[in-house]
């Protein structure tokens, strides 16, 4: 009996085990899907720095710093382009986090290459829906399908020193949040990033960001305020990253997103 007790209590507790190490191995899954399902990185560019080189859907295209008149950098001025892939079922977070006010162009969202403000971009996409800040106004712009119309239009941003300007953006679907108001807008017109055929371009799953310039030209189209960019690019009901500073190669600091500004030297 005594033998026959023993079996019972080493089989039970060899089942315990393997239920337990089953767990284990479904959670460090579920942690590596997450891990897997979100990408984030951050443009300084008061420092002219950033941590996007690795990140496989999110590529900087370019920085370009200003000067005044007198030569020095202004650097609440600097300007940048980024590429974002977004699959289907996605969606990307970008917050633009202000050193000032805004003054002239300071957010271009578009879903063309060559979107350039007032739902222009050169014939490039018929898909080529745009938002847009100019100093404190925002603007919606539908896709040629939508025959450019301008969807929505928000007036006294109330944006200043510290403050943040956070658009998501997922197929057919913005959604914003601004000190002076929140919203979202879904339409067939804007943000095509299901596969969605195009008449004058290739289908893609892209969306296109500049900072404190349009993202096609720019010409006169730009402006200063924005010091730095954090992108995050997850699946539908992702989580976010979390705080600290992501040391870089050079030295130089940049805030993981929702984190406070960059930390100091």
């Amino acid at each position: 009996m005594k033998k026959f007790k023993s079996t019972i209590v080493l089989a039970f507790a060899l089942a315990m085990v393997t239920v337990l190490f089953a767990h284990s191995s479904l959670a460090q899954a579920a942690a590596r899907e997450t891990e897997e399902s979100s990408q984030s990185c951050v443009v300084d560019l008061k420092h002219n720095v950033h941590n996007c080189q690795d990140i496989s859907g999110i590529h900087v295209l370019d920085v370009t710093e200003v000067a005044t008149p007198g030569g020095e950098i202004n650097t609440t001025c600097t300007q940048s382009t980024i590429q974002i892939h977004v699959p289907l079922n996605y969606k990307a977070t970008i917050q633009f986090h202000y050193d000032g006010s805004p003054s002239g162009w300071t957010v271009n969202i578009g879903d063309s290459s060559t979107n350039n403000g007032y739902a222009g971009d050169a014939a490039t996409q018929s898909n080529d829906s745009e938002v847009q800040i100019l100093n404190q106004q925002m603007a919606l712009y539908a896709s040629d399908y939508g025959n450019n119309q301008l969807l929505t239009t928000i007036n006294n941003l109330g944006i200043g020193a510290g403050d943040t300007a956070t658009f998501v953006v997922s197929n057919n679907k913005l959604q914003w949040t601004l000190p002076n108001h929140n919203g979202s807008y879904t339409s067939p017109y804007i943000f095509a990033l299901a596969g969605q055929p195009d008449a004058e371009g290739p289908t893609n799953n892209d969306i296109y960001v500049g900072v404190n310039r349009v993202i096609y030209g720019p010409g006169s189209r730009t402006g200063c305020g924005v010091s730095y960019v954090t992108y995050v690019v997850e699946s539908i009901g992702g989580g976010g990253g979390g705080g600290g500073c992501t040391p870089l190669p050079n030295g130089k600091t940049l805030p993981q997103p929702d984190a406070p500004p960059p930390c100091q030297q």
